[in-house]
């Protein structure tokens, strides 16, 4: 199993990639002309895109001039770049070092062969402050490997998912999401005020 060379191996020309699919010599599809190969031809930088989301829902929101990830909260973030692989490569999603500086992390992941659409990136902030990701900015880094056969492998599990339009968050929603992220906090400022409230009676009482 090779890495695959990105510098001759990258299209973001539809035609040629349709026309290579089959082939042992096939080409990744890209749809951006920005992509970089910043560390060399071996791996290649994808970018924020329009949506983000939640964990665990589906419901995605726009990125619009940033996201702002809280301390110790997951969400995903939809790439700009709209991936097609061919049948024999397949490839890695790591994060990239700028980030781990920062204390986030990016889930490790894998993209299948014939997988056609845009990637959703997972992002954890591990710090103590938020971190803000901009649209464009850069976001994790792909390896591709190709397979060590030249017959292609058919990935049957279908990548056409139904289109879903961003929207920005509401204040409800940032309050229910700061209040689930806080619960030991909120706690704490209730039974602080309990006691207060207690102490209070006890030297109304007195006087």
């Amino acid at each position: 199993m090779a890495i695959v060379d990105l510098k001759n191996r990258i299209t973001n020309d539809l035609s040629r990639y349709n026309k290579s699919k089959l082939s042992s010599q096939s080409l990744i599809y890209i749809d951006q002309d920005s992509y970089k190969l910043d560390d060399g031809p071996a791996s290649v930088d994808l970018s924020v895109g329009d949506k983000w989301f939640f964990v665990n829902e589906n419901t995605a929101y726009d990125v619009a001039d940033g996201v702002e990830i809280n301390p110790f909260q997951s969400i995903l973030i939809e790439t700009k770049e709209h991936i097609r692989m061919p049948l024999n490569v397949f490839g890695l999603v790591t994060g990239k070092g700028r980030h781990i500086f920062q204390g986030a992390f990016i889930s490790t992941g894998k993209i299948d062969p014939s997988f056609d659409n845009k990637l959703k990136i997972g992002i954890y902030n591990g710090s103590k402050k938020k971190i803000k990701l901009v649209k464009d900015a850069p976001l994790c880094t792909c390896v591709f490997f190709e397979m060590e056969t030249n017959l292609p492998y058919e990935n049957k599990r279908s990548n056409d998912a139904a289109p879903v339009s961003p929207k920005p968050i509401g204040r409800k929603k940032r309050f229910l999401v700061w209040v689930k992220e806080n619960k030991e906090l909120i706690a704490i400022f209730i039974s602080l005020i309990a006691l207060i409230g207690t102490l209070l009676n006890v030297f109304l009482k007195i006087d």
